[in-house]
C-alpha cells in the first residue's frame, strides 16, 4: 500500500482515527519511527478528556518529537508556494494560513487535495474586491483574521459557498458589530455549523437577538467573549457588550440544548444575566462555562457585583466539568455559593484570577469547597493575600489533582511560601505539572521542593518571572538554577523550565510560526 493511498483514505474519513494508526505502522515499517510515534501520541492525547493526568505526559512526549514537527513542514512546501503550514495535530498538518482571499481560489483545492488540511485561514476581503468564495468537500474549519473596514466585508463572507462545509467558525478580533452578525448569520450557507468563536469584537445585545432567531441545530461551542476590565488596565470601557437582557434571551434559546462549550468572558451581563444562564433549562449539554470579569469594576462608587452568588440559584440538573471565575469579586457569599453549589459537584477544572480584595473569611470558604476533592487542573492567578485559600487547597491529599499553575505579578503579593507548602505539606500523588509565575521566590524554597518526597509523579515544572513594572525579577537567578538542578526533584523531571535557556530540559517547543 502506497503513501497517498493511505492519505486518500484519510482524506475520505477524517474523523476516523483508524486509519491514522494504519499509516504510522506503515511508517514503523519503513524506519520512520518518529514520525509514527508522533501520530500515535497525538492521537492518544486527543481520545483522553482534558482532565485526564495522561495528557500531561503524553503532551511531553510530543515535545520531545518537535523536530519531526518541523521536518513535516518542511515536506509540505512543494504543495503550494507563499502559504503558511500550521502544526500537526492528531498526526497531520491540518491548518494552511493564506495571505490573500484570492490565494484561496487558485492554491486552496491544491493544498486540501494534496494534504489532510482541513482548516483554512484567511484574511478579511477589503470592500467587495474579491468574489465570494468557493466551496471544498473537504473544508471542515475556517479563520478569518484581520479588522472588518465595511459591512459589504461580511456580507462577502455571507455570501460565499466556503460556508457551506465549515463546521468550526472563528472571527477573532475583528472589530465586529452587532449588525455585522446579523448579516453573517443571515447566510444561507451555514447549515453544518456547530462551532461559533467570536471572540474579542464588539457585540451586544442586538447581536443576541440576531443569534436567537437563528435555527442553529448541532452547536456545541459559542464563543461570545470580549475583553475584560482588567485586561484593559485604564479607567473603563469603551465598547459596546451584552448586559443581563442579553443573557436572559440567550438563556431562553433552544439553540443551547446541545452547546457544551459556553464563553461569556467580559460581556457584562453581570448578577441577573449570570443567574440567568445558569438557571437556564435550555442548557442540559453545557459542561464548560467561562465567566471571568462580566461586571465591570465601578471606580465611583468602589466596588463591583458579587455576580458569583448567582451560583446559588444555579439549575440543580446542570453539571459543569469545567469554570472560569476570574476578574471577579469574592465575597463571602459569593464565595459561599460557589462552593456550596450543588452545579460544581463534578468539577474537575477550575480557573480563578484577578480577584479584587479577597477577605480571607471568604477565601477559607472557597478553598473549603468539596469539589476541590475532584479538581485535576487548577489555574490560579494574580490573587493577593491567598494564604487562607492555599492553606485549605494543599492541607488535603488530592488523589486527581495532576496540574497546577499559580501566577501571582501583583507587588503586594507574596506567595513565596507556595513552594514550602508543596515541599512540606501532604503528599500530592498525582500531581505531574507544576507552573509558578512571577512569584516571590527564595533559595531555600526552590531548594526544599528539589528535596520533597511530596510529588512523586512530577514530571513538568516550570518557574518563571514576568519582571512587572519595578518588582525584582521572581526568575530564578542562574545560581539558583543551578543549585535546583542538582537537587532529586530535577534529575527525575522530564522538562524543567527556569527561564535560562542553556539550562532547561524540554523547554515548551516554539509552535506554529506560521500563524
Amino acid at each position: 500500500m502506497s503513501r497517498e493511498v493511505l492519505w486518500e483514505a484519510i482524506r475520505a474519513d477524517p474523523e476516523d482515527d483508524t486509519v491514522r494508526l494504519v499509516y504510522a505502522d506503515w511508517l514503523s515499517d519503513r524506519g520512520e519511527e518518529e514520525h509514527a510515534s508522533l501520530i500515535r501520541t497525538q492521537l492518544r492525547r486527543t481520545q483522553l478528556p482534558v482532565e485526564h493526568p495522561d495528557r500531561v505526559t503524553l503532551e511531553l512526549q510530543e515535545w520531545s518529537l518537535w523536530r519531526v514537527v518541523h521536518a513535516i513542514r518542511s515536506g509540505l512546501k512543494d504543495v503550494a508556494t507563499g502559504v503558511g503550514w500550521g502544526d500537526p495535530h492528531r498526526g497531520f498538518v491540518d491548518r494552511v494560513y493564506f495571505g490573500d482571499p484570492l490565494q484561496w481560489a487558485a492554491l486552496g483545492p491544491r493544498c486540501l487535495d494534496r494534504t489532510v488540511v482541513d482548516h483554512v485561514v484567511l484574511p478579511w476581503a477589503r470592500l467587495g474586491n474579491v468574489g465570494p468564495l468557493p466551496a471544498h468537500e473537504r473544508l471542515r474549519e475556517l479563520s478569518v483574521r484581520g479588522t472588518v473596514v465595511d459591512v459589504s466585508d461580511v456580507e462577502w463572507l455571507a455570501a460565499s459557498p466556503i460556508l457551506s462545509t465549515v463546521k468550526r467558525l472563528n472571527l477573532v478580533r475583528s472589530d465586529l458589530r452587532d449588525e455585522h452578525l446579523r448579516v453573517l448569520l443571515g447566510s444561507p450557507h451555514l447549515g453544518e455549523l456547530q462551532v461559533l468563536r467570536v471572540p474579542y469584537n464588539h457585540l451586544g445585545d442586538d447581536a443576541i437577538e440576531a443569534l436567537v432567531e437563528r435555527d442553529f441545530e448541532g452547536l456545541v461551542e459559542l464563543d461570545l467573549s470580549t475583553t475584560t476590565f482588567d485586561d484593559f488596565q485604564s479607567q473603563g470601557r469603551d465598547a459596546l457588550t451584552m448586559t443581563w437582557r442579553g443573557a436572559e434571551r440567550l438563556a431562553e434559546w433552544p439553540g443551547l440544548f446541545s452547546v457544551q462549550r459556553l464563553n461569556l468572558d467580559g460581556q457584562q451581563i453581570g448578577t441577573a444575566g449570570l443567574t440567568a444562564v445558569l438557571q437556564s433549562v435550555c442548557t442540559p449539554e453545557l459542561r464548560h462555562l467561562s465567566v471571568r470579569g462580566i461586571s465591570d469594576w465601578d471606580r465611583g462608587a468602589g466596588d463591583r457585583d458579587d455576580v458569583l452568588v448567582g451560583f446559588a440559584q444555579a439549575n440543580p440538573e446542570l453539571g459543569l466539568v469545567s469554570l472560569s471565575i476570574g476578574d471577579c469579586e469574592l465575597t463571602e457569599d459569593g464565595a459561599a455559593a460557589v462552593a456550596s453549589s450543588p452545579v460544581l459537584s463534578q468539577l474537575r477544572i477550575l480557573r480563578m484570577g484577578q480577584i479584587r480584595e479577597p477577605w480571607e473569611p471568604a477565601f477559607q470558604d472557597l478553598g473549603s469547597a468539596a469539589f476541590f476533592e475532584g479538581l485535576a487542573v487548577l489555574h490560579v492567578d494574580q490573587i493577593t493575600g491567598g494564604d487562607a485559600f492555599w492553606s485549605r487547597v494543599l492541607a488535603r491529599e488530592s488523589q486527581w489533582l495532576h496540574t497546577l499553575s499559580v501566577s501571582s505579578f501583583f507587588h503586594w503579593a507574596r506567595e513565596d511560601d507556595l513552594l514550602q507548602r508543596l515541599a512540606t505539606g501532604p503528599v500530592q500523588p498525582a500531581l505531574r505539572c507544576l507552573e509558578v509565575v512571577d512569584v516571590d521566590l527564595s533559595t531555600d524554597s526552590l531548594l526544599a521542593l528539589g528535596h520533597t518526597q511530596s510529588l512523586p509523579a512530577l514530571e513538568r515544572l516550570a518557574i518563571s518571572g514576568l519582571g512587572y513594572g519595578s518588582r525584582r525579577t521572581s526568575r530564578p537567578s542562574e545560581y539558583q538554577a543551578q543549585q535546583l538542578r542538582g537537587t532529586p526533584l530535577a534529575a527525575r523531571l522530564t522538562s524543567l523550565e527556569l527561564g535560562h535557556r542553556e539550562l532547561d530540559r524540554l523547554p515548551r517547543p516554539e509552535s506554529d510560526p506560521d500563524g
